[in-house]
């Protein structure tokens, strides 16, 4: 089940909505927005540890399970462990937060 609300991506929309509840100047927005862009790096940064250490345990933990298992059941134990890994992956909006990056991505300019 995938959360409704990041707590992580709490200010997505920050700037947008504190530039009109607080009624910011357009030199508060300025200096605030490369502010929550720091946070924004920092937190997603924090994300990508966080699952490749999640990765790491749940690869560890299914190879010492299939070292137990006989070769007929392994793969349904490879099956579990990806769909473990899924579900943490759309709690974590890992691929939420690929589309974002793309999307802040400059687009490439075409060559003359």
């Amino acid at each position: 089940m995938r959360r409704e609300r990041d707590p992580l991506r709490w200010f997505t929309n920050t700037p947008d909505r504190w530039r009109s509840d607080m009624k910011l100047t357009q030199d508060q927005d300025q200096k605030i927005r490369p502010i929550l862009q720091e946070i924004d790096t920092e937190l997603t940064n924090r994300r990508a540890v966080d699952l490749r250490e999640t990765e790491g345990i749940l690869s560890r933990g299914e190879d010492r399970i299939a070292a137990i298992l006989q070769p007929e059941q392994r793969s349904q134990l490879h099956q579990t462990f990806e769909q473990r890994r899924q579900r943490i992956r759309d709690w974590m909006g890992v691929e939420d937060q690929q589309k974002r990056s793309e999307s802040m991505a400059p687009s490439p300019q075409p060559s003359p």
